[in-house]
């Protein structure tokens, strides 16, 4: 996998997870997931919605 096709934010918070999360809540099965969305703006907001689950406790 080759997160450094991801957007540069998107590599910042994996380098710097946002509260309350940490990064062994990013699983490689989530950013593969991201990484096929295609263009950096649906990986974007992929990402958004990805940090909000995460956030709300939902996972999935």
């Amino acid at each position: 996998m080759n997160l450094l096709q991801l957007p540069e934010v998107i590599q910042d918070a994996l380098r710097c997870p946002p509260p309350p999360l940490e990064i062994h809540a990013f699983s490689e099965r989530r950013l593969r997931a991201l990484l096929s969305c295609g263009d950096d703006e649906t990986r974007s907001r992929q990402w958004e919605e990805l940090l909000r689950k995460l956030k709300n406790g939902s996972g999935e």
